[in-house]
């Protein structure tokens, strides 16, 4: 039986509406699905924005960077990133096991930056130049001064204390649906949780421009 059709999407601008929404998706959305199958990068911005090519509203990565602050910690504004599964008419196939993992094995040209993540449910306005604590989940350390890290779980307490060690390149981490490890269900066209990524620029940092390329994959099973 044909399997599903995966779509990324992002999600932009102030959270509206009950249960709440993104006030933009890129790519736009077709009776409630993403138009494209296709996804181009998620540069880390100063601003709430997107730079997907060939979607209205297109901005350059490169004029707004994040500042390097003195004396303090600076944030990337959050990237807000979701997939959709859509099932032909008729099929009765299982997504599970959905997993988010780090994809290639080069870092950052600056190893004083890290990049964090969290599983979320729930879209809230994107947020930048801080950290996010509270009841909007907690984040985890993905990446840190220049090494991978993981497996973690998504919902545990987000500081240095955590950091499990390196990863190899096929180590998976479950950031969908909390504890169950990844292993979030999807019996019909839907959505799943949300995948929230955020770069820390420390006042260390001294690389100046672009600072290189993170690749992260997402796989899941199909039954």
């Amino acid at each position: 039986m044909a399997g599903a059709t995966f779509y990324w999407a992002q999600g932009v601008g102030a959270a509206t509406g009950s249960p709440a929404a993104p006030t933009t998706w890129i790519p736009t959305l077709s009776s409630g699905i993403p138009s494209s199958t296709s996804f181009n990068n998620a540069d880390f911005m100063s601003i709430d924005g997107w730079n997907w090519t060939g979607q209205g509203g297109y901005v350059n990565y490169a004029a707004y960077p994040i500042s390097v602050l003195t004396g303090a910690t600076n944030y990337s504004y959050e990237k807000w990133l979701r997939a959709y599964f859509e099932f032909a008419v008729g099929v009765t196939n299982t997504i599970n096991n959905c997993h988010f993992y780090r994809g290639n094995s080069s870092g950052m040209n600056d190893e004083t930056l890290s990049v964090f993540a969290k599983d979320q449910t729930t879209y809230l306005t994107p947020q930048g130049g801080s950290k996010r604590s509270g009841g909007s989940g907690n984040y985890k350390i993905l990446y840190y001064d220049g090494e991978w890290l993981g497996p973690v779980s998504a919902n545990s307490a987000s500081s240095t204390s955590d950091l499990l060690g390196l990863a190899d390149d096929n180590t998976r981490i479950g950031l969908w649906n909390g504890t169950t490890g990844g292993n979030y269900s999807i019996t019909s066209s839907n959505w799943t949780d949300w995948i929230v990524l955020q770069l820390e620029v420390p006042e260390g940092v001294s690389t100046p421009g672009n600072i290189g390329t993170l690749t992260w994959k997402f796989s899941y099973d199909e039954s």
